[in-house]
């Protein structure tokens, strides 16, 4: 009965190990791309206009200062692709 628990744990360990493995390169591709998105050092929304007569102004601002905030973002995207999928991206990242 000891023997179980072991088998029942390596048996675990293989599953999460086998689903470790290379994506294919397109949800790579993907996966990748909303991660150089997320990355952008400042980003956000600014409307002007009138509601119910009155001048309405909108402003969302996101400040973002990561370790990848000064490098270049095709670096990070083509590095990101090839550690995901074991390949470079098919399309650069400013073709997208």
């Amino acid at each position: 009965m000891q023997g179980r628990p072991v088998i029942i744990g390596l048996a675990g360990a293989g599953l999460m190990l086998a689903s470790c493995g290379p994506v294919p390169v397109a949800q790579a591709e993907n996966i990748c791309l909303k991660r150089v998105e997320d990355a952008r050092p400042v980003s956000g929304v600014a409307g002007l206009g009138v509601a119910d007569g009155k001048p309405a102004t909108r402003l969302d601002l996101d400040v973002n200062v990561s370790t990848d905030t000064f490098r270049d973002p095709s670096k990070i995207y083509q590095s990101c692709v090839y550690q995901y999928s074991g390949e470079m991206p098919r399309r650069p990242l400013y073709d997208r």
